[in-house]
């Protein structure tokens, strides 16, 4: 859609810009106050500001274009009962004396894209929060030992209560042998919650199998 100086819609539009909005009949409507009915009063004001500044004749377009406060932004409908991710981009246009004519503007729904990564970013905090029960909290300061890791530091968590001490060696865990400090991260990631896992230990001249647990989601540890 293009934009005028008083930041009225032209006529003519995608008519995609219906569904997104879930309206009709984007002519001669004020941008901003359409704005201003799906995105937060902070979000709005910024916007406006951003747009007087789209509109200044000697600008850096590159600067400016990364200040803008609609490059993602939570836009809410029907009273809040409904809601979606939308990208705003602006282009400046000008006329054939070079003059700063109008604002182009594309509006994308984005919802599925940033709904992936959340999915995708708490999957990896879950991921993170595994490795660091097992890992950060229970063995602290792992070194290569050659075959499997050497225990440095045990701190509290899954591994101190299935018995694991200091100067232990890990040999596997869940019946595969660990190969360096990474592989056993990459094995503790792989780990179910709320299930106890074989982890073999070299302790002295022995060893043994301890039984290791990460704790199931909003589980509370032992």
């Amino acid at each position: 859609m293009l934009l005028d100086r008083d930041l009225k819609i032209g006529d003519q539009y995608s008519r995609s810009l219906e569904t997104i909005f879930i309206r009709q009949n984007f002519g001669g409507c004020s941008f901003l106050e359409m704005l201003r009915e799906v995105v937060p009063e902070k979000i709005y004001k910024e916007a406006s500001d951003y747009l007087d500044i789209l509109f200044k004749e000697h600008v850096n377009v590159k600067l400016v274009a990364s200040l803008n406060p609609l490059g993602k932004v939570h836009a809410y409908f029907d009273y809040g009962q409904r809601s979606k991710y939308l990208a705003f981009q602006f282009s400046r246009v000008h006329n054939k004396d070079r003059k700063l004519f109008h604002l182009l503007v594309t509006v994308k729904d984005i919802t599925a894209q940033v709904l992936l990564e959340n999915e995708l970013e708490q999957s990896q905090k879950q991921t993170e929060e595994k490795v660091n029960m097992m890992l950060s909290l229970s063995l602290i300061h792992i070194s290569g030992a050659g075959e499997g890791v050497l225990v440095q530091q045990v701190g509290p968590g899954p591994a101190a209560e299935a018995g694991v001490r200091p100067g232990d060696i890990l040999l596997s865990l869940n019946n595969q042998k660990i190969e360096s400090v990474a592989h056993l991260q990459q094995l503790v990631k792989e780990l179910p919650r709320g299930k106890r896992t074989p982890l073999l230990v070299k302790r002295g001249n022995g060893a043994l199998y301890l039984a290791v647990e990460i704790p199931a989601a909003g589980a509370q540890p032992g």
